[in-house]
């Protein structure tokens, strides 16, 4: 396999395991200090199923570029 189709594979696995775990991060969203005293806002959120299906998409675009250049 070429070094490109091995990206394709981990680009899907990548996707697969976004789509299949719904990873969430969290992020701070305001900071606010007042004298000695600091107050941070934080908010969870989830990676878009969108971004696992263009993963895979991508990976698959790479399998095929890699398969036709060798």
């Amino acid at each position: 396999m070429k070094p490109i189709s091995w990206m394709g594979v981990l680009l899907i696995v990548v996707g697969v395991v976004t789509l299949a775990m719904r990873i969430s991060y969290t992020k701070d969203s305001e900071t606010v200090s007042v004298g000695p005293v600091e107050v941070v806002t934080k908010r969870k959120a989830e990676i878009p199923p969108w971004v696992g299906i263009l993963l895979i998409v991508g990976g698959g675009g790479l399998m095929v570029a890699g398969a036709r250049r060798g």
